[in-house]
């Protein structure tokens, strides 16, 4: 009986120390890897307290006292591992890369996007009504801030669930965007949508200026993408920078000539969301006195096909 209160009396201790604050979680970190030994930016390494994004090198770490975590990554085989799983090889799927175009309410002409996308390997849908499957590993959502709260809710339900959720916006100097919406939706992600005013392209900048620090290289190199900034992103912990406009690019918000913001990635539950300023790259170039769809190529072409696989 003395044995049994004092291991209640013990256990009653700890809780109140970790609610407290005094024993934290513990704290893993790792890697993962492709096959081959290639690390793996972008991978959401969760848990049933947290979840966190592999860097650049594959590493990660977090703060958790669950036994078990869960790396997931877009066109990759999920898997359930131990936390002391230090190094985690990640195969590629088997199945195609399932990329839904949400275009319920309002879209931007995507079509010649699409098609290029599915000629890549992925499985495109473009969905006018209904709702989203939920075994997209994908959902591409053009111009968000023009939606209601209650439009995009279900769609961060599903991240939670394991989705990746790309914001494609236009947020800034634009009448009718719901600025408010956007931030309360993106809270706890360290993601804060900005941009109010915006600055016209003078004759000395240039549509070149952007830089990717987690992307794929290339893009900033032979083909630059034809993209501009419609807005900025206020980026904190544990939200992490995907692409700056440089101090020439046009367009960027408060009127300055200092780089800012217009693509990052936060975690969200078993998924993430990624947000880019501008969906300059997602629609469709009318190519022809006929009016039909075409994509636009080069370096847009790249950035959003890392943007998707990211």
């Amino acid at each position: 009986m003395l044995a049994r209160c004092m291991r209640r009396s013990v256990a009653a201790f700890v809780l109140a120390l970790t609610a407290c604050g005094i024993l934290a979680p513990t704290t893993c970190s790792g890697k993962v890897v492709a096959p081959g030994e290639k690390p793996l930016a972008g991978v959401v390494v969760s848990s049933s307290d947290g979840s966190t994004l592999t860097d650049d090198s594959g590493a990660w770490q977090l703060a958790t006292d669950a036994k078990t975590l869960t790396f997931r990554k877009p066109g990759y085989q999920v898997q359930q591992l131990p936390v002391r799983s230090s190094v985690v090889t990640l195969s590629p799927s088997s199945h195609p890369l399932q990329v839904v175009f949400d275009d319920r309410w309002d879209g931007l002409a995507s079509t010649g996007l699409q098609q290029w996308l599915a000629r890549q390997g992925m499985q495109v849908y473009d969905l006018k009504a209904g709702t989203n499957p939920a075994t997209a590993d994908v959902v591409v959502l053009l111009s968000p801030a023009f939606f209601t709260q209650s439009q995009i809710s279900p769609l961060l339900s599903a991240v939670r669930s394991g989705q990746t959720l790309l914001l494609a916006g236009q947020w800034g100097g634009y009448a009718g965007t719901d600025l408010g919406t956007l931030n309360t939706l993106s809270a706890g992600t360290g993601i804060e949508f900005e941009g109010s005013l915006v600055r016209d392209r003078a004759a000395t900048d240039s549509v070149d200026s952007f830089v990717p620090s987690i992307l794929e290289p290339g893009i900033a190199s032979a083909n630059a993408p034809e993209f501009f900034s419609a807005g900025a992103l206020g980026v904190a912990s544990p939200a992490r920078v995907l692409l700056q406009s440089g101090s020439r690019s046009y367009r960027v918000s408060a009127w300055s000539d200092e780089p800012q913001d217009v693509g990052a990635v936060a975690p969200l539950g078993a998924g993430k969301i990624i947000a880019i300023s501008d969906a300059a790259c997602f629609s469709d170039l009318l190519e022809d006195s006929a009016q039909q769809p075409g994509w636009q190529i080069g370096g847009n072409a790249q950035l959003a096909q890392a943007l998707i696989d990211y």
